[in-house]
């Protein structure tokens, strides 16, 4: 009866540690201190770098050595708390299965990097030079993400998956990339006005607000591939 007491404790000690809010939570925390070592590394190379806006910025009192660790340091956080995250959504819906593991491999951590930072560009070209490519990678790269997190899937076979996602349910997830794109748009027009705050709050309101749309965006597409999945008899 003590044992099974102390398993039954041990489950939702389990259960809370993994809520979605803790990786939450680390993740902002990370974008922050990101934000904080580019803006340390753009303030450190004013003075050698024309093409350096100069202008206040917020800069951490760090080398471009330091500030290049910081940047380091804090995108592993941003990674690993969003793999996390993933995880934490997908129990959250209350269809976990075995099959699925919070622990990241080296391998698959590389992978979601790899995710996270080419989606990030191509998603930035795809609005820049043509607003319609960058709609079409953002309802992707989530589904690409969560495939790799989830099922420690290749890129190749992760990036199949989201395509086939997409085409089974093509208006939840335009509904939720359409949101996405106009939370980063609001996200961006409040910066504008944060610029005449000082530089403190500019940075911490634009690294919590970009963190929680990705969040938001990011947990929505977690739900429709666990959807997805199920009508497919996946996990």
């Amino acid at each position: 009866m003590a044992s099974q007491l102390g398993s039954n404790e041990t489950k939702r000690l389990t259960a809370r540690d993994w809520h979605p809010v803790v990786p939450a939570l680390i993740f902002v925390l990370a974008t922050y201190a990101f934000n904080l070592g580019l803006n340390t590394a753009l303030f450190r190379l004013q003075p050698v770098l024309p093409g350096v806006p100069q202008r206040a910025i917020v800069a951490a009192p760090l080398t471009l050595l330091g500030a290049g660790a910081l940047l380091g340091i804090s995108g592993i956080a941003m990674t690993y708390s969003l793999s996390l995250f993933v995880h934490a959504a997908a129990e959250s819906t209350g269809h976990t299965t075995s099959a699925t593991s919070s622990a990241v491999g080296v391998g698959q951590f590389a992978r979601v990097a790899g995710v996270v930072v080419g989606g990030g560009i191509a998603t930035a070209l795809g609005f820049a030079l043509l607003v319609v490519p960058g709609f079409v990678v953002l309802a992707h790269i989530p589904f690409v993400l969560v495939a790799v997190v989830l099922e420690n899937q290749s890129i190749e076979q992760a990036i199949k998956i989201g395509h086939a996602r997409v085409r089974t349910d093509p208006v939840p997830v335009a509904a939720v990339t359409l949101l996405a794109a106009l939370g980063l748009a609001a996200v961006t027009a409040v910066g504008v006005y944060t610029s005449l705050v000082p530089p403190a709050i500019e940075v911490g309101v634009g690294a919590a607000g970009t963190a929680v749309v990705l969040l938001v965006g990011v947990y929505a597409f977690t739900g429709l591939y666990r959807r997805g999945a199920r009508r497919h008899g996946g996990i």
